[in-house]
């Protein structure tokens, strides 16, 4: 993944509640970096921390956004 690809919670305009509270366990995960098994079973666990199929690219060697396949 690129630093201009996006999807997921980045997406969503006003993030629910429920957005949030997983936010700031990510945050609080990954704040100190002591906790790996933790941000795993997040990632595992939750499908909006999750890479989807297609991510909306703004590259800045393209004048446009557009979708790409992720490929695994």
């Amino acid at each position: 993944m690129l630093l201009w690809d996006y999807w997921g919670l980045m997406e969503v305009e006003r993030p629910s509640e429920g957005d949030l509270v997983l936010l700031d366990r990510v945050a609080r995960a990954t704040l100190t970096g002591e906790a790996p098994a933790e941000v795993q079973t997040l990632y595992a666990d939750d499908a909006r921390l999750r890479v989807p199929r297609t991510v909306t690219s703004y590259s800045p060697a393209a004048p446009e956004p557009r979708t790409v396949v992720v490929e695994t």
